[in-house]
């Protein structure tokens, strides 16, 4: 019992000085003063980025590719939310031609012309954004088909790719 007690109090001991130890730390660091002016600069940077996209305008951008799999979508068949896009649209059983993009950067309904590198240039087209995600900005997700539940290697293989965006409505 007695050893248990010193066994206590060496562990307090040590918290206590560590404690200590770290307090002494934080006290001598020095915190650099917050510069307002640049943070109202940032914020009306991210304000000027989220103004809405002139037609004609081009913008290069980051693409990648999702299928209706669980890795990509998170549904199971027969989940009744599976293959149902933001809009309404269903893309179960459907393929690329569909033409449809998940976008944060646009509204529903936009049509987008979208040009790819020479590798993928048989996806250039008119897209229209359908979905949303959990992309960051500057990225489309460009929906590649309806392969069941397993994630299709069309997907895996496409990556990441830069391609141009030319918005030619927003509906």
């Amino acid at each position: 019992m007695r050893l248990k007690l010193l066994l206590v109090f060496a562990i307090l001991t040590l918290i206590l000085a560590l404690t200590l130890h770290n307090a002494e730390t934080i006290d001598t660091c020095e915190l650099e003063p917050i510069n307002y002016e640049q943070e109202i600069e940032i914020i009306e940077e991210v304000k000027l980025k989220s103004e809405p996209i002139l037609q004609s305008e081009k913008l290069i951008m980051k693409a990648t590719a999702y299928d209706l799999s669980i890795q990509s979508c998170g549904k199971p068949y027969g989940h009744p939310a599976r293959g149902i896009t933001t809009s309404g649209r269903n893309l179960n059983n459907t393929t690329r031609h569909e033409m449809v993009v998940s976008s944060n950067d646009f509204p529903l309904g936009t049509k987008l012309k979208i040009t790819f590198p020479e590798e993928y240039e048989h996806f250039n087209g008119i897209y229209t954004v359908e979905d949303t995600g959990n992309m960051k900005p500057g990225v489309l997700d460009i929906f590649v088909g309806d392969f069941g539940e397993e994630v299709s290697l069309k997907a895996i293989k496409f990556g990441k790719r830069t391609v141009e965006v030319e918005v030619i409505s927003d509906e």
